[in-house]
């Protein structure tokens, strides 16, 4: 009795976990081939009822599924990894006399306390400030200025930043999972001043020898370029640039450099121009310019200018010979004869009265 009481309480414990074992099965169906499970389920069921116990090929298939869903299962659950802690620098470039904020970005959970450094290193020596959040302390370190202030979410600010304070901090954060260090960099410039320009030569001949402007900046790491007419100058095979862009030569010089010249200096923060420096360039023409006439009229003016001298000479000769030698050296040379024999009468020309004729002229 004993015996058969205890095998009649193994069968219902067997076809439960038969029962069981139907149900992952047909879980594993469901997420593997849900579009199969309700007609291969039936199917899968009604054979293992049949089958005998040895039969195992298609309850293998279902535990290496069943061993699928499972791995599948795990992935899908899987927690998602937490975004690292980072700190960014907020301006990321501060102009002198500026505030800065290194923000603590993502950080994590249980965190004990927040250690900032200044530097790489986080050794006491460098330490600036630190901060409890549960005990809401802050303690001062050796590094400590007076302008550092730690917020409760362990993000740093910098008031009043200058020069000195342009390099790299570290944040140590303490957490129940251990200590975690993270880096951020601030970086501070000048505002840079007006620069000025020098020049080799401010009037040029064209083509002939080079011109040197140089742009002086009492300023480090700083960028110069160089504005002509109002636009950033464009290069050529005539335009070079030293090595920092503070010395622009032209060579050989044309007429078209004339005009003015600007540097501008500038860093992330800040930019000045110099005042404008104007180069001129003189330059000769090849062709005379023209007058505009065509080549007849030059002609006629010409010609028209060469018959008012003969007139004008004839005439002087002809006054000259009369005052001097009288009407008897010329007329058989200058004058028809008929107007030689009228002067010879003193008729009609040059006489010397108003009453009547000039003197006659002596008998031929």
């Amino acid at each position: 009795m004993t015996w058969g009481s205890s095998a009649q309480e193994e069968a219902p414990r067997r076809g439960r976990k038969d029962s069981r074992a139907d149900t992952s099965e047909a879980a594993a169906f469901v997420f593997l081939e849900p579009e199969f499970f309700p007609t291969e389920g039936a199917k899968s069921r009604q054979q293992r009822s049949m089958e005998p116990p040895s039969a195992s090929p298609r309850r293998g298939r279902v535990h290496w599924q069943g061993s699928l869903l499972t791995v599948s299962l795990l992935i899908f659950w899987s927690p998602s990894i937490p975004a690292q802690p980072t700190i960014e620098s907020v301006p990321l470039n501060a102009a002198e006399g500026n505030d800065v904020l290194l923000l603590l970005q993502n950080p994590p959970e249980n965190i004990f306390i927040y250690i900032w450094y200044k530097g790489k290193s986080a050794g006491n020596n460098n330490r600036i400030v630190s901060y409890t959040p549960q005990a809401q302390v802050n303690d001062s370190g050796p590094a400590y200025t007076g302008r550092e202030t730690i917020y409760h979410n362990g993000s740093l600010l910098f008031q009043n930043v200058t020069l000195n304070h342009t390099g790299v901090y570290t944040l140590q954060i303490s957490t129940i999972l251990g200590v975690t260090q993270i880096a951020g960099q601030i970086r501070v410039y000048q505002s840079v001043t007006k620069p000025s320009i020098q020049a080799s030569n401010t009037t040029v001949t064209e083509n002939e020898g080079p011109v040197t402007l140089t742009c002086l900046t009492s300023h480090a790491e700083i960028s110069i370029r160089w504005i002509f007419k109002g636009q950033i100058l464009p290069l050529t095979e005539r335009t070079t640039l030293s090595q920092d862009n503070s010395s622009l030569t032209i060579d050989p010089v044309r007429r078209e450099d004339t005009g003015e010249y600007q540097c501008e200096v500038y860093n992330p923060v800040s930019s000045n121009k110099s005042d404008p420096l104007n180069l001129t360039v003189t330059y000769y023409d090849s062709a005379p310019e023209s007058s505009g006439l065509s080549g007849g009229a030059i002609a006629g003016i010409v010609v028209g200018a060469v018959a008012v001298v003969a007139v004008v000479v004839a005439l002087v000769y002809f006054l000259c010979i009369r005052n001097t030698a009288g009407y008897d050296a010329f007329p058989h040379v200058l004058l028809p004869q008929r107007l030689a024999a009228m002067l010879r009468k003193g008729k009609g020309l040059f006489s010397t009265s108003a009453s009547g004729p000039g003197p006659p002229f002596p008998p031929s």
